[in-house]
């Protein structure tokens, strides 16, 4: 892999929610709070493969659950394996390591 860091190029989709509509609707900005204190970051195969979408996903579950009931985190092995199962990477070999398409993840 050569600096390709994951992220392919956009696929565009008229099903594609669109954010900008509901935006309009709120006067103001909610108050902002940082979430992530505590929660213990990983790279999750992201250093070694361009599963970057499923590390980032990984990365969300652990903010969540940290934030609402208690603290979940995604393995190495599982996000590899959730990317595996959606692109066809092997993480034996390390085939096949060509990113997400991210509305295919």
């Amino acid at each position: 892999m050569s600096r390709c860091l994951g992220k392919r190029p956009a696929r565009h989709d008229c099903r594609t929610y669109r954010l900008d509509p509901v935006l309009t609707v709120f006067p103001v900005a909610p108050y902002a709070r940082d979430w992530s204190q505590n929660v213990p970051y990983q790279m999750r195969g992201n250093d070694r493969s361009g599963c970057w979408a499923f590390a980032a996903h990984g990365a969300l579950v652990a903010t969540w659950t940290k934030a609402a009931q208690g603290l979940a985190v995604l393995s190495t092995g599982k996000v590899l394996a959730n990317y595996a199962a959606v692109t066809g990477f092997d993480p034996a070999t390390g085939a096949n390591d060509h990113g997400t398409i991210l509305l295919d993840g």
